[in-house]
């Protein structure tokens, strides 16, 4: 790269810049001028609870529950000793920087991720919520793209830019994905996935990085921990009593749960088809990585997880603007494409939304909200699988690919 190339990209980046700041800043409550971000104030009031020896899983009348494990208020401290202020300001700057990270992983430059990045979140839909909220969902996805996207890491690629060299990656593949995984149990599927396409050492690292993050945990709060993870062994996920049904829980079997019109998670209902998600979500994986769309595989487990999870917030979607920015980058067909990029803007657009008038509507909806509310789950179903059918055809040509 000459000098006067590296300077007009430089020049790009800086003008780049500023936008996916100012967009999540727009969603995150006008900051300065509204400070108020529900779920963070839950991670934030957790940390408190937990730096004063108090419970941790204490929910006050009228607050949200805390609904991840010790581990995780351990990771909020920062925040909290940085005060509610200064961390309506950290969270949104911190998950804007990671979502133009992503972009720019899934194989943009930096300039389009940064404008790309900037124009998802200022449309709306998972990644806006996420910001309006304050919730996990984008640094959960950066934790497992950053460190399992396949081809050259963002450091690798930053060191053209330095005068000195710098390591292609600061820790080993599987640490970051372990991490997440001790935070919420989704990610753990990437483990599975690394390994059925022969990626044992990343796999054996991230369920090291796991149990290590969750002895922290067990080391600064054992009782909590234990209990916490014996309910979930159990079925018995944190939350509210009412997120089965509500409409802006948008798995696939929140689908069944408000068709049974049931206030409870059948266990077995919760196998079947959890099961049965997880099942197409690692076909599909490991069929796409084989055909030599590696990034693409990784994406697909991501979203699979979510679709699979008993609950799955609309914001924990995230990984549907990676994937529509990803197939219309990569060669694929013109219907895949259309399903991808249509998934995301029914996300961005939910129009479900409207049926939300209170949590217990979703047990008393017709044919027609109940259309409405499941067209989302089965279109990420009906991408898995499509993803799948078109990378069958193409393996048998092709060595196996793996996920980096």
């Amino acid at each position: 790269m000459t000098p006067r190339v590296r300077r007009r990209e430089l020049a790009a980046v800086l003008l780049a810049l500023p936008w996916p700041f100012l967009a999540a800043l727009l969603h995150a409550g006008g900051w300065p001028w509204l400070l108020q971000q529900v779920d963070l104030d839950v991670y934030l009031a957790a940390a408190d609870r937990l730096a004063a020896g108090q419970p941790l899983y204490f929910d006050p009348p009228g607050r949200l529950p805390m609904i991840y494990p010790p581990f995780a208020a351990v990771l909020t401290l920062p925040l909290a000793a940085a005060g509610p202020g200064a961390a309506y300001l950290i969270w949104p700057l911190l998950n804007a920087a990671l979502a133009a990270a992503v972009f720019a992983r899934i194989g943009l430059r930096a300039a389009p991720a940064l404008i790309v990045a900037a124009v998802a979140i200022a449309l709306g839909g998972p990644l806006a919520q996420v910001f309006f909220l304050g919730q996990v969902g984008i640094f959960l996805m950066a934790l497992c793209v950053l460190d399992l996207a396949p081809g050259p890491t963002l450091l690798a690629r930053a060191g053209r830019w330095l005068p000195f060299g710098v390591p292609d990656r600061l820790l080993p593949a599987g640490v970051l994905t372990g991490v997440a995984a001790a935070i919420k149990l989704t990610p753990a599927l990437f483990v599975v996935a690394l390994v059925l396409v022969g990626r044992r050492r990343p796999a054996l690292v991230a369920v090291l990085s796991a149990a290590g993050a969750t002895m922290i945990g067990f080391a600064v709060r054992p009782a909590e921990s234990a209990g916490y993870w014996a309910r979930i062994a159990t079925g018995n996920f944190p939350g509210e009593p009412d997120a089965p049904y509500q409409v802006t829980n948008q798995s696939l079997l929140a689908i069944a749960v408000r068709f049974l019109r049931t206030p409870e998670l059948p266990l077995w209902l919760t196998v079947l088809l959890g099961g049965a998600v997880v099942a197409l979500t690692l076909l599909a994986a490991v069929v796409v990585a084989r055909a030599g769309e590696p990034m693409l595989a990784l994406l697909l487990v991501g979203l699979g997880s979510t679709v699979a999870a008993p609950i799955s917030w609309t914001h924990a979607y995230t990984w549907l603007a990676p994937i529509a920015v990803l197939a219309l980058l990569r060669p694929l067909p013109g219907w895949l494409r259309l399903l991808a990029v249509g998934y995301w803007g029914w996300a961005t657009w939910e129009p479900f939304q409207d049926l939300n008038v209170d949590t217990e509507v979703g047990l008393r909806l017709g044919a027609g909200g109940q259309l409405a509310t499941a067209v989302g789950p089965l279109l990420g179903v009906a991408l898995l699988a499509g993803c799948w059918w078109w990378a069958r055809s193409r393996t048998a040509s092709r060595t196996p690919a793996r996920i980096r």
